[in-house]
């Protein structure tokens, strides 16, 4: 069976950084799996797996913005120290899971939770950064077709 718009896939992959370092791999993270055409991976990689059978391999880089995203300077901001939470003290390279309540003028009705980046602390107040680590980075995926089914 190929891979067409409505079949199940799943993938083994290797994510790579834009120096060739491993990022992540199915092995540690397990594997992929989508129905393709959906969009629920990047596009070009999966157009680049279009007609193929299960033991395929393909590598496909993946600029930014298909990728993770670019670098969003909105996205780095401070926040008062008092406001990390009681017994938490943040040091500079810590991530920090942040739940986001809405207000009265925002776009959002239900709360949701963010990780960020703590970049740096001062003396009143942290500096967060909730871009993706990868964001603004090229990435590169090498993937192998595992099995290819029709969804359940």
């Amino acid at each position: 069976m190929k891979i067409a718009t409505g079949i199940r896939v799943e993938l083994d992959y290797e994510l790579l950084d834009n120096k060739g370092g491993v990022i992540e791999t199915s092995e540690e993270a397990g594997r992929i799996i989508y129905t393709h055409g959906g969009e629920e991976i990047p596009v070009p990689l999966e157009a680049a797996l279009e007609g193929a059978s299960t033991g395929d391999s393909r590598e496909v880089s993946l600029a930014p913005e298909d990728a993770f995203g670019e670098r969003d300077l909105e996205s780095i901001f401070s926040v008062p120290t008092d406001m990390i939470g009681e017994g938490v003290t943040p040091r500079a390279g810590d991530w920090l899971e942040m739940n986001v309540e809405p207000e009265e003028d925002d776009d959002f009705t239900e709360s949701y939770e963010l990780e960020a980046l703590v970049v740096s602390v001062e003396d009143d107040e942290v500096i967060l950064d909730t871009n993706h680590p990868l964001a603004g980075q090229e990435v590169t995926f090498k993937v192998t077709v595992a099995s290819v089914s029709t969804p359940e």
